[in-house]
């Protein structure tokens, strides 16, 4: 993860205005305006502008037992020690786009008042890990363009990330970060990183692997311009830990996936009113069976296979 987040929701109030008039959302930009001037309001503001992160867990069940499965806090859970030192495997099974920024395509339909043909938002995702090697500890990126649009899943289920990545003995630390790109014609810039070996996930290894650092570099490098040049904006960049200590603060390590909703205050999310459907691949409310208004996905953690 970089240094200083390059997510939107890291900057002032008064920048993240400028931002959303710039792509044509004055009613967003009129709140932080308001906030900027210490004006309160009803408002929780733009889903993608939230800067808090809740981690919860998702434990292996048994095909067609149910519809409903529980989630669980990340931070209260066992872990499985069975995974110290051993490899593992991770796959993005969902990506839910509640709230993006406004696209092109979505600025000029609203100045029209109707839709000039796909909306859909173009990212960048970028997911890292450190893996344990021999010769110590590697840092691996995974990053590819997906396509999207506004309450909606990417089209992706089972997507391997890392395959075989080497757990140390204090567990594992991964860290996400996710762009939207404002101009189509930007997308050619960042192709490689759709190429067969990221499609298929990257395989790792217990010994070094200096061939794949330059990807992660490249990686990463094409994110900070994104951000930087002003040609995307960061919606999410996150870090977590995940380890095997016992009844301390922070999150486990165990087979099984883990939901990471961006909320706008810590505590948003009370995992006891919320579930898994198994049918649909969506988290709903236990009550409303309705999916909630945050952006947020679904990585699972299963034991490597030869």
């Amino acid at each position: 993860m970089t240094k200083e987040s390059i997510a939107i929701g890291a900057l002032s109030d008064r920048e993240i205005a400028q931002i959303l008039r710039e792509l044509g959302d004055n009613e967003g930009a009129a709140i932080y305006d308001n906030w900027a001037e210490g004006l309160e309001s009803d408002s929780t503001g733009r889903a993608y502008t939230f800067n808090e992160y809740q981690y919860g867990f998702i434990p292996p069940f048994e095909p067609g037992s149910k519809k409903l499965h529980k989630i669980i806090s990340a931070t209260n859970m066992p872990a499985d020690e069975t995974l110290k030192n051993q490899p593992i495997t991770i796959k993005l099974e969902r990506l839910w786009a509640y709230e993006y920024p406004l696209s092109f395509k979505e600025t000029i339909s609203e100045m029209l008042g109707h839709p000039i043909g796909n909306t859909e938002h173009t990212i960048l995702f970028n997911f890292k890990a450190q893996n344990q090697t021999h010769e110590g500890n590697e840092q691996f990126a995974f990053s590819q363009q997906y396509q999207i649009e506004a309450k909606h899943n990417v089209s992706v289920s089972g997507q391997p990330i890392f395959v075989g990545l080497n757990v140390s003995p204090n567990g594992v630390l991964f860290s996400c970060q996710v762009v939207t790109v404002k101009n189509s014609d930007d997308e050619a810039l960042f192709k490689a990183t759709n190429s067969a070996t990221a499609t298929t996930g990257l395989t790792l290894l217990r010994t070094s692997q200096p061939a794949l650092v330059p990807l992660t570099y490249m990686a990463q490098g094409i994110v900070n311009w994104l951000v930087e040049s002003k040609k995307g904006i960061g919606i999410q960049d996150f870090a977590l830990g995940l380890d095997f200590d016992t009844g301390g603060v922070g999150a486990r390590l165990a087979e099984g996936s883990y939901v990471v909703v961006q909320v706008p205050k810590p505590g948003t999310i009370n995992w006891a009113d919320w579930g898994y459907d198994a049918n649909s691949n969506m988290i709903v409310s236990k009550t409303e069976l309705k999916s909630w208004p945050y952006n947020s996905m679904i990585f699972r953690v299963s034991k490597y296979a030869n």
